[in-house]
């Protein structure tokens, strides 16, 4: 129906502009109008169709995109909180980002055991830094990141430093691999791999 109107008024328009005579030509005049507007409304009709199938399933995107954290960003986070917990000597905060049967493998040790063994290992040197009575600090940075939904494999070096009250620092550069899970909406360790000692040099080839 569409095309057959538009024929029609090109048809009109095109015989009444064509013809001589004092009514035809303000006629076509008209229908040249008349045409001009049809086709705008149209065109106008057309473009708010095609808008609003393109705003509406942007807007979708976008509220899904702002909705639901990148696994990138939620293990990044985790990272962050183990740096926290430890600089501050928060025990119950560091123990609560390991699954409760996640395992500790030293490869420095040639061990490998419930990381519950290993938290009871290092809670005096926590209560000694939320006391004052200790500083210390850890720093990671990665050269492989194996992000899923719920999954994660991270490796790289972390450098932890503590200073006793009275005494220097100490640092320590480890490699190390990291397998977590989402679990409950939370990421946590399933198993820390301490591979090795790393060199300050190895440290500093890795982007921060």
């Amino acid at each position: 129906m569409y095309q057959a109107r538009l024929a029609m008024i090109k048809t009109t328009t095109a015989t009444c502009a064509n013809r001589p005579g004092s009514f035809c030509r303000p006629l076509g005049n008209f229908c040249k109008l008349a045409f001009i507007s049809y086709i705008s409304s149209n065109v106008y009709q057309t473009h708010i169709a095609m808008l609003k199938l393109l705003i509406l399933p942007t807007a979708i995107f976008f509220w899904i995109a702002c909705e639901q954290p990148a696994p990138q960003a939620g293990v990044d986070d985790y990272w962050v909180e183990v740096s926290r917990t430890v600089s501050e000597g928060d025990f119950e905060g560091y123990s609560a980002l390991y699954h409760e049967d996640a395992v500790m493998v030293n490869g420095i040790t040639g061990r490998s055991y419930p990381i519950a063994d290993a938290l009871d290992g290092w809670q005096q040197g926590f209560e000694d830094t939320k006391a004052d009575r200790m500083s210390a600090g850890v720093e990671f940075r990665f050269s492989e990141q194996l992000r899923g939904e719920t999954t994660a494999h991270d490796t790289g070096i972390f450098r932890y430093s503590s200073r006793e009250e009275g005494g220097g620092v100490q640092t320590s550069y480890i490699h190390f691999q990291g397998l977590l899970v989402k679990k409950d909406g939370r990421w946590i360790m399933m198993m820390e791999y301490q591979i090795s000692e790393a060199t300050v040099e190895e440290w500093d080839g890795l982007e921060p």
